[in-house]
């Protein structure tokens, strides 16, 4: 995906839950070259916006 904005958004859904129950997370990252990765998750993608991984995140969680 080319990237148009100077951060980017990361998706991650965990193995487990986080304390507050949640699996997924996002993270907004302003180091293009960095790979996000762990164990513990799993990155689900890299978005441009937060509606974009938002919706990747509810996309997820309905099984699509």
């Amino acid at each position: 995906m080319a990237r148009t904005c100077p951060h980017h958004f990361v998706l991650f859904k965990y193995d487990k839950p986080m304390p507050n129950g949640n699996i997924y997370n996002i993270w907004k990252s302003y180091d293009e070259d960095m790979v996000w990765d762990s164990p513990g998750c799993e990155v689900l993608g890299y978005f441009d916006t937060y509606k974009q991984a938002q919706a990747a995140r509810a996309a997820d969680k309905r099984g699509l």
